[in-house]
């Protein structure tokens, strides 16, 4: 499906995640679940950026906090 923002035109990319359950129950507006964490997160390829003529890179360890 091609999608338009501002005049350019892409193609979005889905990436699915595997959760698993925890044993930590948490409550959201009187509901209870159980909290999900991710078994394995995705690889982010480096981008390259510019903004009003300067570039600048984004690595996936500057995405990513631990």
């Amino acid at each position: 499906m091609k999608l338009t923002y501002r005049g350019y035109d892409y193609n979005p990319t889905h990436i699915s995640i595997t959760m698993t359950n925890t044993d930590e129950k948490a409550t959201y507006r009187g509901v209870s679940y159980y909290v999900q964490q991710a078994q394995k997160l995705p690889t982010v390829p480096p981008h390259q950026f510019t903004y009003r003529g300067i570039s600048y890179g984004l690595s996936s360890k500057d995405l990513c906090t631990e």
